[in-house]
């Protein structure tokens, strides 16, 4: 008979693997340089969790968004490429997780290099069960022998390039955007949904 067993983040912490999102993501998204705005946009005083950040990216505030980008504006009259570029340059630099993802990731997995397997586990662990895996990390395969046909990586695995942080689909809802009508800082302000435009 085969099991469906259900991996998540508590499989990797209790192996001793940094996957936490504080310290662990965290540290190095803020050590990432261009991502200094990132957090006064995505982060509340509630505690410091996946579920409260993942859900947050759902609720961007293009208010905010739209004081970091100042002074950002595009010259479309200037003849060098990087003056009429430099919101699209200014816009990857703040808030591309990417790279802090995968290194985040990569930093787990070569824990799991140090790591070693637990005794309930291996006595749980059968030849023929199937994964579910929310996890990035091999530590399924690597400290189980499990084969890595009978695990399916929800959010992607280190070293496939498929690595995925979000919110659940069909939730984006930004807030509500006050535009200055006349540009001059007292209005009169206009609100848009945002959506109409993404």
């Amino acid at each position: 008979m085969n099991r469906l067993l259900i991996i998540g983040n508590g499989f990797d912490l209790f192996h001793g693997l940094p996957t936490k999102f504080t310290p662990d993501f965290k540290n190095i998204a803020e050590s990432e340089e261009q991502l200094h705005y990132f957090w006064e946009i995505y982060q509340t005083s509630e505690a410091n969790i996946w579920a409260d950040f993942e859900n947050l990216l759902a609720y961007p505030d293009f208010n905010s968004l739209e004081e970091i980008f100042e002074g950002y504006q595009p010259d479309y009259l200037s003849d060098h490429e990087s003056d009429r570029d430099s919101i699209i340059t200014q816009v990857e630099l703040n808030g591309n997780l990417n790279s802090s993802l995968n290194k985040f990731a990569y930093q787990a997995e070569c824990a799991v290099e140090k790591a070693r397997s637990i005794a309930p586990y291996i006595d749980l662990i059968k030849d023929n069960d199937l994964f579910v895996n929310f996890n990035y990390t091999h530590t399924l395969e690597k400290l189980y022998g499990v084969q890595k046909n009978r695990v399916l990586h929800i959010h992607g695995e280190v070293g496939m390039d498929n690595l995925i942080l979000g919110y659940p689909e069909g939730n984006f809802l930004p807030e509500r955007y006050s535009y200055d009508v006349r540009q001059k800082g007292r209005g009169p302000y206009r609100e848009v949904d945002i959506r109409d435009h993404i």
